[in-house]
C-alpha cells in the first residue's frame, strides 16, 4: 500500500483571503471551473458569509487599534495546523486576495510560502489598489514581492483598469461590480463549456515561469466590437507593464453567435501589433453568452516588472540586499500567557 498514490493527488483547491478574495471565490464557486474545494479565510465574519457550503475559517485576532499584515500573519500561527490540513493533498491551489489591506497582505505572503514548502503548484490571484489608496500601496508592493517569491504563477488584476466607469455609482455597488468583473475574466479564461474553450492546462501553459501575468478587460457595442473590445483590454496592460515583454496571452471574447472568424483572426492580429513585438503566443477562446456587448478578457504573460513594483521603495533601493528577508509575525500578548505554538 505504501507504494500506492496518496488519494486525491490530483485535487485542485481555491482559496480566498479578505473581503476581495472571499467575494471573488464566491463568483467562482457557482462556475464549471474544476476546481474541488473553495475554502474562505478572513479575519471579519462577514467576509465568510460570502461562503454557502464551502470550508470557512475565521481568523479571530480580537479587537486592536493597531492591526497590520505582521499582526495578522502572527495571529494566523494558531491555525497553522488547520491551514496544512486544508492544503495537504492539493496538486493544484489558487489563492486569491487584494493586496493592500491587513488580512490580504498578511495571509496572501504566508500561505503562498506554506503551499510553497508542499510542493504544491501555486498561483496566485491577487487585486491592486485603486491609484487614489496611496496608503495601501507600501503594504500591497511588499507583499506582491513575497507572493511572486513564493508562486509559480502570478495573476494581476489592477482595480484602476478593471473599472470602467466609477463616477455614478454607489461604493458598495463599485466594488462588488469590480469583483465579480474580475471573476467573470477570470472563469471565462479557464471555463470548460463554451464554443471555442481555453482550460486549464493552456493557462498554466501561458502564465507558468513567465513572470507576472497582467488580467486585462474590454468592452464595445461598436461595429467592429471585437477588435475594438481588445484594443481596450490592450491599452489597460500598456498602464500597467511594459508591452514588449509579454511573450504569451490568452484572447478570450464573450459575444453573441454573430461574430465572424474574420473578427476573431483580426482581433488577433490587432493583439499582435500592440504586444510582444508581433511574437506573441496566443490562444483563443470565444463563448456566445455575452449578448449584444462584446467583452474581451486577455491575460497576458512574460512581465518582468509592473508599475507596482514602484509600491515598495525600499526593495529598489537595497536590490535584495536585506540582512534578513524573511516575513516577520507580530504577536501582542502578555508573557504569562505564551503557549508552544507550532
Amino acid at each position: 500500500m505504501q507504494f500506492l498514490p496518496p488519494p486525491n493527488a490530483d485535487k485542485v483547491l481555491a482559496l480566498g483571503f479578505g473581503t476581495a478574495g472571499c467575494r471573488i471565490l464566491s463568483h467562482l464557486e457557482r462556475t464549471n471551473l474544476g476546481i474541488d474545494n473553495h475554502v474562505y479565510m478572513s479575519c471579519e465574519k462577514k467576509d465568510l458569509d460570502y461562503a454557502s457550503i464551502s470550508k470557512k475559517v475565521f481568523m479571530d485576532i480580537g479587537f486592536t487599534g493597531n492591526r497590520t499584515p505582521s499582526h495578522v500573519r502572527g495571529m494566523a500561527q494558531r491555525y497553522m495546523r488547520e491551514i496544512r490540513e486544508i492544503l495537504c493533498d492539493a496538486k493544484l491551489v489558487f489563492l486569491i486576495s487584494g493586496l493592500g489591506g491587513c488580512t490580504g497582505s498578511g495571509l496572501a505572503p504566508l500561505i503562498s510560502k506554506m503551499a510553497k514548502e508542499e510542493g504544491i503548484f501555486t498561483i496566485s490571484v491577487v487585486i491592486t489598489p485603486f491609484g487614489f489608496e496611496k496608503s495601501k500601496h507600501f503594504r500591497a508592493g511588499v507583499a506582491l514581492r513575497k507572493v511572486k517569491e513564493n508562486s509559480d504563477a502570478v495573476i494581476i488584476a489592477d482595480n484602476d483598469t478593471i473599472s470602467s466607469d466609477k463616477s455614478q455609482m454607489a461604493i458598495p455597488e463599485f466594488y462588488s461590480i469590480i469583483n465579480k468583473r474580475i471573476s467573470i475574466a477570470l472563469s471565462g479564461i479557464v471555463e470548460s463549456s463554451g464554443e471555442l474553450n481555453v482550460g486549464m492546462n493552456r493557462l498554466l501553459d501561458t502564465i507558468t515561469n513567465r513572470g507576472y501575468s497582467v488580467l486585462s478587460i474590454g468592452t464595445s457595442s461598436s461595429i467592429n466590437k471585437a477588435e475594438e473590445a481588445t484594443v481596450k483590454a490592450v491599452e489597460s496592460v500598456y498602464s500597467v507593464a511594459e508591452p514588449d515583454d509579454a511573450n504569451s496571452a490568452i484572447l478570450h471574447l464573450i459575444g453573441d453567435k454573430k461574430v465572424t472568424a474574420n473578427e476573431l483572426e483580426t482581433s488577433t492580429s490587432r493583439l499582435n501589433t500592440m504586444l510582444g513585438k508581433g511574437s506573441l503566443e496566443v490562444y483563443q477562446g470565444f463563448n456566445t453568452n455575452g449578448g449584444d456587448t462584446m467583452t474581451a478578457v486577455l491575460l497576458t504573460s512574460g512581465f518582468k516588472s509592473t508599475k507596482f513594483d514602484n509600491y515598495d521603495p525600499l526593495e529598489k533601493i537595497l536590490s535584495n540586499n536585506q540582512m534578513d528577508s524573511d516575513m516577520d509575525c507580530g504577536i501582542n500578548t502578555e508573557l504569562s500567557s505564551l503557549v508552544q505554538i507550532e
